[in-house]
Order: C-alpha cells, then structure tokens, then sequence
C-alpha cells in the first residue's frame, strides 16, 4: 500500500492557515502540516482551532538550525508542542537534536500523541550510508517514526537514502527522501517503499526545496496505478 499526501502549510497569520488547511484536505491532500514556526504569533484560541485537524495532521514548530523559522527560544518551542500536544495529533514532530537534549521532553510528548516524528535534516549535502544508519537507528528508537531528509547532490544521494527502507523492519516506521532538484524523485519513490507520507505543496509557499504541488503528485500517482 502506498502511502498518504500530506500538504505542508505555510502561512503567517492563524486564519490564512486554517483556510489554506482546509482548502489542501479539500483538494485530496490526506494531511496537513501545520508550520506552526511561521506564524507571526501563536494565538491562544489555536489549540482549540486546531483540535479538528487532530486526526489528520502533523504539528511542526521547527528550530532556525533544522530549516525553520521559529524565532523565540527553546523553551518557548518546547512549550508549543506541549500546548498542541493537548488535541492528540495523529503526528507530531520534534528535531533529533532536541530529543537527544532532553530525552524527557520527546519520551513525554511521545505519550501525549498518537505518533512521535523525530526528524533529522541536511540541507547541504547527503551524509554517508553509515551515518544515515545510524541516525535512522537512533530516531527510530526515540519516537515511532524517523524522519531523515537530506539535499541531493548526486543520483548516488538518492541511493543511499532510500536504501534506509532496507532497515526497516516496521513498515510506516521511516520517512526518507532528498531535497532539492536532483532529489524530485524520491518524494515519490518514498511512497511506494514504506513511508507513511510525502510533503507537497499547497498555496504560494514550499516549506522545502524541491517539492512538489499537490495537485501535479496527484495527478502522477493517478497515472502510476
């Protein structure tokens, strides 16, 4: 079985988020990602707003050094995830170096959700099949899925992060792919060697090189079946 659609949602205002959420599931996305680090402020009726998507999507307040835009500090990060933590998302993600910081913070959040993403980005370059390895077996040990994404620079990146699905003795347990043009591919590829999910996009904003619309991947899978 291939695995779901999940549109990444970017936005910098509460409301434009919700509408663009909700537009995304209407147009056949099957998740949505909440960017929570792009908001210029949370608002404090969010939570609630939010408890509706609970069953369909993934909360995300990514750190500066991991790609993000989260501009406060970590224990303000923290607390974020915490609070959205309340509605009982089906994913919720935290980076691997926050979880190796405070191994209480991801245990915690791991048992507030119903799945714990903890997530490891390269955004220069691809490291070695070792390294790939072993921060697949580490993530993989912290949270119920892995997600390792890194920039393609070679066909051979490709290779070596999408040979991780041969780790894998859980299906839906990892999600790996590459960044950037060279890495287009395995956006989709992803989907039909284990991982539970693909990012695309949706509206005026990528949250990630190389991704591709919602409306073009499904039109792709639908000529792939």
């Amino acid at each position: 079985m291939k695995g779901k659609l999940c549109a990444a949602i970017v936005a910098e205002d509460s409301a434009k988020m919700i509408e663009t959420a909700e537009a995304a599931l209407a147009e056949g996305a099957d998740l949505v990602e909440f960017r929570l680090d792009h908001l210029r402020r949370v608002e404090s009726g969010m939570v609630r707003q939010l408890r509706k998507f609970s069953s369909r999507c993934i909360i995300t307040v990514r750190e500066k050094s991991q790609g993000g835009a989260f501009t406060g500090t970590e224990e303000e990060r923290i607390g974020l995830l915490r609070s959205f933590s309340s509605i009982n998302p089906l994913y919720l993600d935290i980076e691997l170096d926050a979880a190796r910081k405070d191994p209480a913070v991801a245990k915690e959040l791991r048992g507030k959700v119903r799945n714990l993403i903890v997530s490891q980005h390269y955004f220069d370059s691809t490291p070695d099949p070792a390294t790939l390895a072993g921060i697949y077996k580490e993530a993989s040990e912290m949270g119920t899925i892995a997600k390792i994404v890194s920039m393609a620079k070679s066909a051979q990146d490709n290779l070596n992060v999408m040979a991780l699905y041969e780790e894998v003795k859980e299906r839906g347990s990892l999600v790996a792919f590459t960044m950037g043009e060279l890495g287009v591919l395995t956006r989709i590829l992803c989907l039909y060697s284990g991982s539970p999910f693909s990012f695309v996009s949706f509206g005026e904003r990528a949250s990630a090189p190389g991704q591709i619309p919602l409306k073009m991947m499904r039109k792709l899978m639908a000529q792939s079946k």
